[in-house]
Parts: structure tokens; C-alpha cells; sequence
């Protein structure tokens, strides 16, 4: 059975580091924290929850919400990063889907939540930011890719705009000069600016990229559809029986890419030779798809440990004590087939 000293050992620190770090003490440096939650991953550490509970008096149950969980793969992904750190760190998750309804998002936080668990990392982007740091003031949060906040909130991004300016750059370099972004309704870029919804981030990089190589993305190159694949695939099957002018697709998730690869198989459209599409999540099936999918990838253990240590941070200490962290996550583009013409 696997003991703290052994988790002490595999990361190289003391005993007392390793349970500061594990239970989330900001006098613990965060590459410190991490370096110890890994290594509790790899050995398989448990905590003894029941010991800690009746010695603390908490519940030893955080929150975690999400949109949805059936329809995305990286959400549910993220949630299995963040259970299993949990455990590591001595909590058990309570996993929500809100559908993306307001009242069902804020009734899910404000009474399920707060009367089970110590904290919660939220992504609700139906909620208000009044709402959120309202709640912030009175219970432990962590937002996960919502509103815009003041910085009175704990919150970490995705890197929405920058993985979509990387991937149109991506397909630019591979020759690409009429770009088609599937999966966001068109608007203005000074609009999509005001905006800090993920799908509005991502068209506005991709626009910028685009325009930064002289290359114009217009209302007719932008074909809005819900993020499933079925809803890609109809939406790209429909285009493709009114034009074929284009020669590169940014798919703004994963999901819609592999619906759209789909839709251009079905159409005689030769990827990547006469369409290159890259994608966005970095899905673990994307290596799986013939050809293999070019993609923005942004690691959910990373998602699930900033997070956390945020959130153990920010249980530890009241508003008034607790300085706010806004994190932006990195992306990493990983280059393969639908992008790689000879």
C-alpha cells in the first residue's frame, strides 16, 4: 500500500511538503504542488479519507460543473482529471452537467453545491459574472472558462484565441489561402472582441491570423453548427452542395472536426490534398482518424491541476486574505495528417 512517504520520496520532498502539497497549502510553490500530485498519480496514492474527515469536520467533497458531459469529450476528460487528483489529494467530486441553462446552472451552485461541498470549480457560462462573484464572496470557487470577471475571482482559460490563431497559422503555412472556420456564428471582429464566450475567442484568432497574412474570413466563410459531430457533418454536407472554393478548414473543436472529416469523405473531398482541417482539444481519437487530425491540444491534467490548486488555495484562505489568480493554459499544436500535403 502506498503511504505519503513514499509520494515524499517520489517527488523529492519532505513528508510535511508533501502533505502541504496535497492538501492544497499555498505555502507550497505551485511547480512544487505539482510535482507532488504526479507522483501521487503514478503510485496510485490514497488518502485516508475517513480519518481526515472525522479529525476535520469537512465534508471532503468538492464541486465540479460543467456544460455537458455526453456531447464533449473534453469535458468529460476534464472531469476524470479532476476525480482522480482529487482523490490524490484526499476529496472526493461531485460531477454536474447544467445544459447551458441559466436557471438550472445557478440553482445547481448556489444550493446543491454549497450544501455538500467545500468548493467548486465552475464552468457555467450561462451565469452572469455578478452572480459568480457574488457567490465567490460567501463560497470557494474556481472558474473554469467563463464570464469576464474582475479579478475578485479565481479563474483559468483556455487558450481560445491563441490555439486558434496557431492553428489558421498552421494551415496558412501549409498553403491554405481560403479558410473556412466551422462551428461559430459570424460576426464583426470588434464584436467577437467585447466577447468571452470560447467559440467567439476562437473565430476572433482565427480571423486575426488571417488577416495578419492578408487573408480575409468573411460571413461567407463562416458555417455556425452545435458541437457534435452529427451537427458538423450536416452542416458541412449542406456547404459542400453550394461551393467548393475553399482549401482549409479550422474546425473549432475536435468534435466538429471529425464530423466535418466525415461530411468531405462522403463528398469525394480528398483530405488533406484538396482540404486541409485541423482541429481543436487535442482528443485523445484524433491519432485514431484516417487520416489523423492536426489539432490544438490543451492537456485536461494540466485543466484539472491548476484548477485545483486554486481552489485548495482559495478554501484555505476567505476573500479578504485570498489574492486571485487568472491563469491562461498553454496549448501545444500537434501537426498530422489532414494538414500534411507533400
Amino acid at each position: 500500500m502506498t503511504t505519503l512517504d513514499d509520494v515524499a520520496g517520489q517527488a523529492g520532498v519532505s513528508r510535511m511538503t508533501a502533505s502541504n502539497a496535497l492538501r492544497g497549502k499555498s505555502s507550497v510553490k505551485p511547480a512544487t504542488a505539482r510535482r507532488v500530485l504526479e507522483a501521487a498519480q503514478r503510485l496510485g496514492y490514497r488518502p485516508n479519507l475517513a480519518a481526515r474527515r472525522l479529525s476535520s469536520g469537512r465534508s471532503g467533497i468538492i464541486g465540479f460543473s460543467t456544460v455537458e458531459l455526453d456531447r464533449s469529450p473534453f469535458s468529460a476528460a476534464l472531469a476524470a482529471a479532476v476525480s482522480d487528483q482529487a482523490v490524490s489529494m484526499g476529496y472526493q467530486t461531485l460531477i454536474q452537467q447544467t445544459r447551458q441553462m441559466a436557471s438550472y446552472e445557478s440553482s445547481m451552485v448556489a444550493d446543491i453545491a454549497t450544501q455538500f461541498c467545500e468548493g467548486t470549480i465552475l464552468s457555467a457560462p450561462a451565469l452572469s459574472a455578478d452572480f459568480i462573484a457574488a457567490l465567490n464572496r460567501r463560497y470557494p470557487l474556481v472558474v473554469f472558462d467563463g464570464p469576464r470577471l474582475d479579478r475578485s475571482v479565481d479563474t483559468v482559460r483556455s487558450p481560445n484565441r491563441q490555439g486558434a490563431q496557431a492553428a489558421v497559422g498552421h494551415l496558412i503555412d501549409h498553403g491554405c489561402r481560403r479558410i473556412l472556420v466551422l462551428g461559430a456564428a459570424y460576426k464583426a471582429p470588434d464584436e467577437l472582441a467585447q466577447s468571452s464566450l470560447g467559440r467567439e475567442q476562437r473565430l476572433l484568432g482565427a480571423m486575426q491570423a488571417a488577416q495578419g497574412h492578408g487573408i480575409r474570413i468573411g460571413p461567407e466563410d463562416v458555417v455556425d453548427c452545435d458541437w457534435d459531430q452529427g451537427s458538423a457533418d450536416q452542416a458541412m454536407a449542406a456547404l459542400l452542395t453550394r461551393r467548393r472554393d475553399f482549401d482549409g478548414v479550422f474546425a473549432l473543436t475536435d468534435v466538429v472536426a471529425i464530423g466535418a472529416l466525415h461530411a468531405l469523405g462522403e463528398h469525394g473531398v480528398r483530405v488533406p490534398e484538396q482540404v486541409a482541417l485541423v482541429g481543436f482539444d487535442g482528443l485523445e481519437v484524433s491519432r485514431f482518424l484516417t487520416p489523423a487530425l492536426s489539432t490544438i491540444r490543451v492537456d485536461t491534467d494540466r485543466v484539472a491541476a491548476e484548477c485545483l490548486r486554486l481552489l485548495m488555495a482559495r478554501m484555505k484562505d476567505p476573500p479578504g486574505r485570498h489574492q486571485p489568480e487568472q491563469v491562461v493554459l498553454p496549448f501545444t499544436l500537434v501537426e498530422a495528417g489532414s494538414t500534411a500535403r507533400s
